[in-house]
């Protein structure tokens, strides 16, 4: 099983400003703790024992608060991103901590703003031997509200902020297979590079989650639902 896990922490959270100004965006409490609180314990209690954060923007306060991973049971890297103006992207973060990973088969990769309950290990049962990664998908949910009408402009249906099962999003949770690097770049997008091409060689495959919860923090709205959420706070009792 895969015990080592990436996540990418360096963003700004600039539609968080001025929450922000001062610490980065996965500092930003949630239930009185910061969001990488909530997201270390999720993975501890996947069962994930090996981290490593891939932080940027005021990468020495994750730093300080999460140190070196002791209170939540597991160890804790850390691989910066020193390109504060143009960035590495979600793709070259992963390809900037690569050798903190290598040693393993594969590793999970996972988008450093977002609450979910999602069952990690599942992952495994969707890669084979000619994939090279697979990506968790959820029922696409919209922030708009969604009209249906008839031919003469009347409206028959509207659905305010729908899940809409017949589409598919992407989670942000990926696993990688360490052969998978020659897809990377120094500087590179995970969902606009990386992705495309891997999916274009038929070497990604989806792993669907049709009932979970999962909160994706972007806006002071998202922190809102999530801190009228509560299913994130069952994993602090990984760490002891």
């Amino acid at each position: 099983m895969v015990l080592k896990a990436v996540v990418l922490v360096g963003g700004k959270g600039l539609r968080l400003y001025p929450l922000t100004k001062d610490k980065p965006k996965c500092m930003v409490e949630v239930s009185g703790k910061p969001l990488i609180h909530w997201i270390l314990c999720w993975l501890r209690a996947n069962e994930v024992t090996h981290v490593v954060l891939c932080t940027g923007y005021m990468h020495e306060k994750v730093e300080k608060y999460v140190g070196d991973g002791g209170r939540w049971g597991m160890r804790v890297q850390y691989s910066v991103d020193t390109d504060l103006e143009e960035g590495l992207g979600t793709g070259g973060a992963v390809y900037n901590a690569w050798d903190l990973v290598e040693d393993s088969i594969y590793f999970y990769v996972v988008n450093g703003d977002i609450l979910t309950d999602l069952y990690l290990a599942r992952l495994h049962k969707f890669i084979h031997q000619l994939s090279l990664g697979v990506v968790a998908t959820i029922p696409l949910r919209t922030r708009y509200g969604i009209v249906l009408t008839d031919r003469l402009g009347r409206i028959r249906t509207f659905w305010e902020k729908p899940v809409l099962y017949s589409y598919k999003m992407n989670a942000g949770v990926y696993l990688l297979s360490t052969e998978a690097k020659t897809y990377f770049r120094e500087k590179c997008m995970l969902e606009t590079d990386v992705f495309p091409r891997m999916a274009s060689d038929g070497k990604l495959m989806e792993c669907f989650y049709a009932n979970i919860n999962w909160i994706s923090i972007e806006t002071y709205k998202d922190l809102q639902m999530a801190e009228r959420e509560h299913f994130y706070r069952q994993f602090e009792e990984y760490i002891g």
